[in-house]
């Protein structure tokens, strides 16, 4: 019989990923509040609440 070493993990991609999610929740409020301001005035404007 062969022996097989144990395989390890190398977290080659964790990091950029990491920045890339920490971007997209950084950018979240800045792209939202267009989008909160216009339903605001929209239930303003019809009265909604």
């Amino acid at each position: 019989m062969f022996s097989v070493p144990q395989a390890t993990y190398d977290p080659v991609l964790q990091a950029p990923w990491d920045d890339a999610v920490r971007e997209a929740l950084d950018a979240i409020p800045e792209r939202m509040a267009p989008e909160l301001q216009s339903a605001l005035a929209y239930m303003a404007a019809t009265g909604r609440r």
